[in-house]
């Protein structure tokens, strides 16, 4: 490094700064499993850009300490081995010993004294700077209070939140890409997770449990639907006189009319039910936004706040729907809102779960806040919280976007990318769930009969179907024929599979 450019020099001082500031990040983290996955991933950075080993195929955390063996020395490297032995118990799945948080705790610092010798050695070769400082940079500028800005520049920066994402979340070439709806369903269980990724599976367009062809978000839209669906409910009585009448004029008398009449009310009846249905349902829509109070949350507020839609949209939100899913090329992300709210410099991203009384589960939290990360790295908005619709109705909860709540994301988004690696190298496949709750009521062990064209696909190719019966017929799922067994939902607790 001695004849190192100032060019460079400069470069690997930011870089060398930017890994201590990681270090001082770390330090703030409340999970020590996340905390430590995160430093093993700046050690492994730092050592493969700084110091790479001779085999270029080395990547792996215990390899590339064990190639800098002599730079740590024995006392240091024996250390380091607990370390890498942590971040195996972390990665690998061992049924008779888990990783516990003072482990990662101490494993953490071991990678900080590590983390902090190689930026020591990187400095060594770094040009001592004698340049004067030019007076003009140390100048101090008059600073403008908030009370001398015009109002909306005011509005905008009290919204504004500075946030800076960690640097070793960046995506590697050989990281999958994954979408927000895996992250959410491997927090549910990794096993979901996979499953998702696999198969390409993402959210419906719309989450409502019936009558999803009506309109949902938009009032204009429901007062639309609400007009025509009155004229269409008006028009089933003039329909059936008129029916009866025509009916009546040609086979009067006849022995089949009355046949033909009963089955013309019976008809009748069914759908004239479904049109009432539809106009009630509407009507309630529509009920509901008129009869909604403002509801302004506050952006700033680290604790989950009730919502109203409509109250929000009196509040001076504008909703807009994404045309296509928003993209992080960096993190290899992607998702798809099911609306955004934007006001002032905020842009809110709105998701809905099938339950209409919620709760808001951490499956929920990690998807929103995959949401407002992309739309803070694609769009450049603020997302200070996002939103959580309850089943078919127009209650919520905003999800704020707190530390806490991205560093469940983040371990998220470091846990996929490794057990989607691993799990495509046939190295390790994710665990059973602990208990059968998880599996009650998944959708991926829903027993449905086995057919030719209905088979589980794992990356556009068949699996072959693993078989229970309930003694007449025989059933299939996704998850019992991607990891060969049978799953704990409730349809399938009394059927037997056959081997």
């Amino acid at each position: 490094m001695s004849d190192i450019n100032p060019e460079e020099a400069n470069q690997l001082r930011e870089e060398i700064s930017e890994y201590r500031a990681a270090i001082q990040q770390f330090r703030d983290l409340p999970d020590p499993l996340g905390k430590f996955a995160r430093t093993s991933r700046l050690v492994e950075k730092v050592i493969k850009t700084h110091f790479p080993p001779v085999e270029p195929e080395v990547s792996s955390l215990g390899g590339l300490l064990h190639s800098r063996k002599d730079f740590l020395g024995k006392k240091k490297f024996r250390k380091a081995a607990f370390a890498i032995d942590i971040r195996n118990l972390e990665l690998h799945y061992d049924p008779d010993r888990e990783a516990t948080e003072a482990d990662a705790n101490k494993a953490t610092r071991i990678l900080f004294e590590i983390i902090e010798l190689h930026c020591k050695e990187l400095e060594k070769g770094l040009p001592r700077t004698t340049e004067a400082i030019d007076p003009a940079e140390t100048r101090q500028f008059p600073t403008t209070t908030r009370a001398t800005l015009p109002l909306p520049e005011l509005v905008a920066y009290a919204t504004r939140i500075e946030r800076k994402s960690p640097p070793m979340l960046d995506a590697d070439e050989a990281d999958p890409h994954v979408t927000a709806s895996t992250l959410a369903e491997y927090t549910f269980c990794p096993r979901a997770g996979v499953l998702t990724h696999e198969g390409s599976f993402s959210d419906p367009e719309e989450e409502l449990p019936s009558l999803a062809l009506l309109p949902w978000y938009e009032q204009a839209a429901i007062e639309e639907a609400y007009t025509h669906a009155l004229y269409v409910l008006f028009a089933f009585p003039v329909g059936l006189v008129a029916a009866v009448v025509i009916l009546s004029l040609m086979l009067l008398g006849n022995p089949v009319y009355p046949l033909l009449l009963i089955g013309l009310v019976l008809g009748w009846t069914i759908f004239a039910w479904r049109a009432f249905r539809r106009w009630r349902e509407i009507g309630n829509r529509r009920l509901a936004a008129q009869l909604a109070n403002e509801c302004n949350p506050v952006p700033g507020k680290n604790t989950f706040q009730p919502v109203d839609w409509w109250g929000l949209l009196l509040a001076g939100y504008e909703v807009r729907r994404p045309q296509a899913a928003l993209h992080d090329e960096r993190w290899k992300l992607s998702g798809k809102p099911r609306r955004i709210l934007d006001k002032g410099t905020m842009s809110i991203p709105v998701h809905r779960i099938r339950k209409p009384e919620g709760p808001v589960l951490p499956q929920h939290i990690v998807r929103v806040m995959a949401h407002c990360h992309l739309i803070e790295a694609t769009e450049g908005a603020n997302s200070p919280f996002g939103i959580v619709l309850f089943g078919n109705t127009y209650q919520g909860m905003t999800v704020p976007n707190t530390n806490e709540h991205r560093e469940r994301f983040y371990t998220a988004l470091e846990r996929v990318r490794a057990m989607i690696i691993e799990s495509d190298a046939g190295e390790r496949q994710p665990p059973e769930p602990v208990t059968g709750n998880v599996c009650s009521s998944c959708h991926f062990g829903h027993p449905r009969s086995i057919a030719h064209e209905d088979k589980t696909m794992r990356y556009e190719e068949p699996l072959d179907p693993v078989l229970f019966h309930n003694g007449k017929k025989a059933f299939h799922c996704d998850c019992g024929d991607r990891f060969n067994w049978k799953p704990k939902h409730d349809r399938n607790r009394k059927m037997r599979r056959l081997e």
